[in-house]
């Protein structure tokens, strides 16, 4: 892998599940290159619950699509759904100090659909485990910002 290959150590990676189709993705790939790393997913659309079943069934269509044995096993769908509420593209606070903290630390731009939302569950997660190495894939969702610019200066107002 080329994390392996640049001398970097990641213990885990978290992204974020909305449709299931990056997560499993990710998941799928890493697991039949022999990566058994922890996946944890961020729920920015559904519930744990239900989440789980579409991963199952889109780790299952990339075997189908790739005529391989599908390598993920259902200890590997790992899911969180903390900062979910109050539904799908709804801010919460969670979701907005993740916003600002990445805006002011790291200029990195973050929408509330997806990256905002998976970001608060970095966030958690970090705190969770301080001496272990994560990783975060950004999946994007620029363009949403726009969408959310009353909502995320409200949202944002007198945050600093």
């Amino acid at each position: 892998m080329q994390i392996e290959s640049l001398g970097l150590e990641v213990d885990e990676f978290v992204v974020p599940s909305g449709s299931g189709a990056t997560h499993a993705g990710f998941l799928f790939g890493l697991r039949a290159l022999g990566c058994d790393k922890p996946v944890n997913a961020v729920c920015v659309r559904r519930d744990a619950n239900a989440q789980r079943g579409r991963l199952v069934s889109r780790c299952q269509e990339i075997a189908d699509l790739v005529q391989a044995p599908n390598p993920v096993s259902d200890t590997d769908i790992l899911l969180n759904d903390d900062v979910l509420a109050p539904g799908y593209g709804l801010l919460n606070p969670a979701t907005s100090d993740a916003i600002a903290l990445a805006a002011r630390t790291e200029a990195l731009m973050l929408d509330p659909v997806y990256t905002g939302k998976s970001m608060a569950g970095f966030i958690t997660r970090a705190q969770e485990a301080p001496d272990r190495s994560l990783l975060y894939l950004h999946t994007g969702g620029g363009p949403t910002i726009f969408g959310y610019a009353t909502d995320l200066t409200e949202a944002l107002a007198g945050v600093t």
